[in-house]
C-alpha cells in the first residue's frame, strides 16, 4: 500500500521520487524473510508489481512513456534558479552574488534578495555537490541500518532535506512533503513532537515570507535585513542537529566501507 500510494503522489508531482530509493532498500530488505527462493524474489516484487499495474501501466497508455520521461526531464533540469525562493543554501549563495558581483547578477533591491537564474555548470557546482554527497551519504548510511519502519521515515527525511537544501532549483512549496513525513513520524516516537512542529513550520514559513496569507509579497527587510536569511539558516540548523542526533543514536561512522572494530574495553566489558 506504501509503494501504491508513493507512486501516486510522484505522478501528481515528482519530488516524492526523491524518498524511493529508501523505500525499496526497505522492502528488498525486509520482504520475504524467513522465506527462501522463489517466494522470497516473489515478496519482494509484490510492491512494484502492484503499483506498476494500478499507476503506472494506466498513465503510460494514456500519455505515453515519452511523454512522462520528458515530465522527469524537465523537472530535473528546467528550473534553473539557484534558489526558486526555497530558504536553503542556495538562498544564501544568491544573496553572496547579489553583494559581491551585482554588476552581473544584480543587486540587492532595498535589501531584498531576488531570484539568480543562471546555466552556468560551475556556479551551480556547490549546491550539486552538496546535495549529491550529503544525499548518498545518507541513503549509504541507511542502506547499512536495521530496517526499520521508524529508520525508513527517519533517514527518507534526511535524505529530503538534503535535497531541499542543497539542490538547485528548489522552489519554496517544495517542503511540504517533510510536514507529512515529520508527522507519521510522531505517531511512531513521541518524542520527535518538537522538531515536527519545527518543520511544520519552516515549511509553512517559507511561503508566508514571499506570499503572504493571500498570495501578496511580503517585505521581509528589517532594519536593512532580509530575514529570509535568518530563516534559510535556521533551515540548515535544522537538517543539521537532525543529521547528527541520528547518526550519534545509530552509530553511524562517516567511513562506511569500515567496520567498526571491537576496543579493548568492550573486550573487558
Amino acid at each position: 500500500m506504501g509503494v501504491l500510494m508513493l507512486a501516486i503522489s510522484c505522478s501528481i508531482k515528482w519530488q516524492p521520487l526523491l524518498i524511493a530509493p529508501f523505500i525499496c532498500i526497505c522492502v528488498i530488505s525486509a520482504a520475504g524473510e524467513g522465506l527462501s527462493g522463489r517466494d522470497k524474489a516473489y515478496k519482494r516484487a509484490v510492491p512494484f508489481m502492484i503499483a506498476v499495474l494500478l499507476v503506472v501501466l494506466p498513465m503510460v497508455m494514456m500519455f505515453g512513456a515519452g511523454a512522462i520521461i520528458n515530465s522527469l526531464q524537465r523537472a530535473m533540469t528546467r528550473h534553473n534558479f539557484i534558489s526558486g525562493y526555497a530558504l536553503n543554501f542556495g538562498w544564501l549563495h544568491a544573496w553572496a552574488l547579489h553583494l559581491w558581483a551585482p554588476e552581473k547578477y544584480g543587486s540587492l533591491q532595498n535589501g531584498e534578495i531576488d531570484l539568480i537564474q543562471s546555466r552556468d555548470a560551475l556556479l551551480l557546482l556547490p549546491e550539486k555537490v552538496l546535495f549529491y554527497l550529503s544525499y548518498g551519504a545518507i541513503l549509504i548510511a541507511f542502506a547499512l541500518q536495521k530496517k526499520t519502519f521508524k529508520q525508513l521515515i527517519v533517514y527518507s527525511m534526511l535524505g529530503y532535506l538534503a535535497y531541499f537544501l542543497f539542490n538547485t532549483g528548489v522552489h519554496e512549496n517544495h517542503l511540504f512533503p517533510i510536514a507529512c513525513l515529520a508527522w507519521i513520524l510522531v505517531f511512531i516516537d513521541s518524542s520527535q513532537l518538537v522538531r515536527a512542529i519545527n518543520l511544520s513550520i519552516a515549511a509553512n514559513i517559507n511561503l508566508f515570507l514571499f506570499f503572504g496569507v493571500f498570495g501578496q509579497r511580503v517585505n521581509p527587510v528589517i532594519a536593512g535585513l532580509d530575514i529570509t536569511l535568518l530563516f534559510a539558516l535556521a533551515n540548515l540548523c535544522l537538517f543539521g542537529g537532525f543529521l547528527l542526533h541520528t547518526f550519534k543514536v545509530d552509530n553511524v561512522r562517516l567511513k562506511f566501507w569500515q567496520s567498526r572494530k571491537p576496543q579493548p574495553s568492550d573486550a573487558a566489558s
